[in-house]
């Protein structure tokens, strides 16, 4: 899935500068119709983050709207163009139709959480772009394994300047990417060794089954109980591989 077809959006947020998602959301809302974004921030042990992740959704807004009237905020304010305040303007009314949270998940329970929200929103892209390095890999690492390698990042490709002309429409979408960091071919690699591994363990079973099933067949030829157990378990076997086969498809692909 592109960023093109997606609906919901998850934001990762370890950095306190608006900044870097205020670049996600522009470069998101640009080519995407997004339905809803939340931002969430990863806590440790029994700690609660929301009111860090509410907090930092609250200043991404704000500095949003500032960008709207045509100033980059600062300890010295700075004017930008009238275009790219327009644009921001533009992003600022979308937002308002979309659905805002802001939620904290615990880092024990990330594999768990990432399930829900993919069994939810099928339709869902991870921004990673100001995610810590270890977390980053933890979030990557648990997407391959649900088979959804969503996981994209804004980049500059120009040294930066540190200020309002690093943003995304202030580049004129030019010295800048979105990109989807699980997208390469060694990242297919890794889900299809996945889904032969999710494989192999059914077909092992299945043989076994059926293995039992003949045994118990030639040592009862006769018993009704064993035909009864032959078909049962044939059926059983049968309808469970293209099960598997389908799921661990699905997973692949």
């Amino acid at each position: 899935m592109s960023v093109d077809s997606a609906r919901h959006l998850v934001i990762f947020v370890t950095s306190e500068r608006p900044d870097p998602y205020v670049n996600s959301l522009s470069c998101v809302f640009h080519s995407s119709a997004v339905e809803s974004v939340t931002f969430v921030s990863l806590a440790e042990n029994s700690e609660n983050n929301s009111a860090k992740a509410a907090a930092l959704m609250t200043s991404v807004t704000k500095m949003i709207a500032e960008l709207s009237t045509g100033e980059y905020p600062g300890d010295t304010p700075v004017s930008v163009a009238p275009e790219i305040a327009n644009s921001y303007e533009l992003l600022e009314k979308k937002l308002y139709r979309v659905s805002l949270s802001a939620v904290s998940w615990p880092r024990a329970d990330l594999a768990s959480c990432l399930r829900k929200v993919i069994h939810e929103h099928n339709q869902v892209i991870f921004d990673v772009t100001a995610l810590r390095k270890d977390l980053l890999v933890e979030v990557g690492t648990i997407l391959i394994s649900l088979g959804h390698p969503k996981a994209f990042t804004f980049e500059l490709t120009k040294s930066p300047s540190y200020d309002w002309r690093d943003l995304f429409y202030a580049t004129g979408n030019r010295d800048c990417k979105y990109e989807n960091l699980l997208a390469g071919t060694n990242v297919t690699k890794a889900l299809k060794r996945t889904a032969l591994r999710q494989l192999l363990p059914a077909l092992g079973l299945a043989f076994l089954i059926f293995t039992v099933i003949i045994v118990i067949k030639a040592a009862l030829p006769r018993s009704v109980y064993a035909d009864w157990i032959f078909m049962l378990g044939g059926a059983v076997t049968i309808a469970s591989f293209p099960i598997t086969v389908w799921h661990s498809i699905r997973q692949t692909f």
